[in-house]
Formats: C-alpha cells, structure tokens, sequence
C-alpha cells in the first residue's frame, strides 16, 4: 500500500467532513470510517492504537483520561503517549508510530503547498 497516498485521501477527506460538520468528529463516525480505493476504512477501533485490516501502520492513537497509562498533553499541545503492554507485537507497533508520523508530515505538506 502507498500510505503517503492514503494519508493524503484521509486528510482529504477529514477536511470535507469538516467543513459539513465544524470540525466535530463523533467516534461513531470515525469508527465507520471512510472509502478508500473502493475499501472502507475505519479510523479508530477498540484499540488505543488502531491499525486497520491490511494495515502495517496505525492510523490513529486515542487515549482516555484515567486510562491505564500516564498518557499526557505537552504544553504545546502534542500527546505523550505512554503504552507500557507486554504485548510484544505492540513495540513493533511503536516502532510504526514514528514511520507512521513520517509519512503525515510528508502527507501535510503536499495538501498544504
């Protein structure tokens, strides 16, 4: 899968819905997801990290307040994401994160220029 390319049809797609609905986004509507290459595509699940069917990068991270985990805000606004499982698959996953961070500063900049 080209995830520069998805990346650049969800954040499309984030903005129209945006404009339908002020920037309000219900998990209701993020857990239907959206149409990508004919395939729905869901955007969070019942996982912190949320990586769809077909997937090798999450496409979204929620946390909760009270959660399990010391998650946090830093005073800029960024979250501080603190997974502590024992699931060994979830440290490739972290390790994905930062790939997956990548590719949404590489898709941002194409839908910003």
């Amino acid at each position: 899968m080209d995830y520069r390319e998805f990346f650049q049809a969800l954040f499309l797609w984030l903005r129209q819905q945006e404009a339908r609905n002020g920037g309000i986004f219900t998990r209701e509507a993020l857990s239907k997801g959206f149409d990508y290459s004919g395939q729905n595509i869901t955007l969070v699940g019942p996982t912190g990290i949320w990586i769809p069917k077909g997937f090798e990068v999450p496409v979204s991270i929620t946390t909760t307040a009270g959660g399990p985990y010391e998650d946090s805000f830093s005073v800029d606004g960024i979250l501080n994401y603190r997974y502590r499982g024992t699931d060994p698959k979830y440290l490739v996953v972290s390790l994905r994160v930062g790939f997956l961070f990548q590719i949404l500063h590489n898709a941002c900049k194409v839908l910003v220029s």
